[in-house]
């Protein structure tokens, strides 16, 4: 199991805590619901960064904590996958960005926890996300992004399969071809 853990907390008047955790880092913060719809980015970030893909590809969500914004860039290079998050912010000697939280994992290990955490904010009422967060969950793309997360499941338990017996059943490359194929 994955280190990273994604809580979306307290959503209110068009405010809410997004909170991640890691074992060496935390990183809290409370953006607004404008300008940027942030949660549609990154169910769409997510979406794009669990694509395969053998060229880096980034996937860029905005945040916007008024003054200061969160920039969360998703990083897919094949077999490597990262995020890392900055806080920007203007000075009087121009706008400073910093990194504030990064992270390597797995693709999955990385998505899983936000796609959690996103389905908790989807589903529980509690958050009473359209009336507080004062937009539209984005429910189509989660769907899309559902599927993408069950199809990656897959493959990695099929991935483990192969691994314990390599020798019984087709090729690996045929077999990460076929895995990358389906769906």
């Amino acid at each position: 199991m994955g280190s990273l853990k994604v809580r979306f907390e307290a959503v209110k008047s068009g405010w809410m805590t997004v909170r991640l955790e890691s074992p060496e880092q935390t990183l809290s913060f409370s953006p607004s619901y404008t300008p940027y719809d942030s949660i549609a980015e990154l169910i769409n970030a997510l979406y794009d960064f669990l694509s395969w893909s053998e060229s880096e590809t980034k996937s860029v969500v905005r945040w916007n904590e008024q003054p200061n914004e969160y920039e969360f860039v998703f990083v897919n290079a094949g077999e490597k996958a990262g995020l890392t998050i900055s806080e920007i912010s203007e000075r009087v000697s121009g706008r400073v960005r910093e990194a504030v939280f990064s992270i390597s994992d797995s693709h999955l290990q990385i998505a899983l926890p936000f796609w959690r955490a996103l389905r908790d904010l989807q589903t529980n009422p509690f958050h009473n996300y359209e009336a507080e967060w004062r937009r539209q969950f984005p429910s189509r793309e989660m769907d899309a992004l559902t599927d993408k997360v069950k199809v990656i499941q897959e493959i990695e338990r099929r991935l483990a399969a192969y691994a314990q017996s390599p020798n019984e059943g087709i090729p690996w490359e045929e077999l990460k071809a076929k895995l990358i194929n389906s769906k």
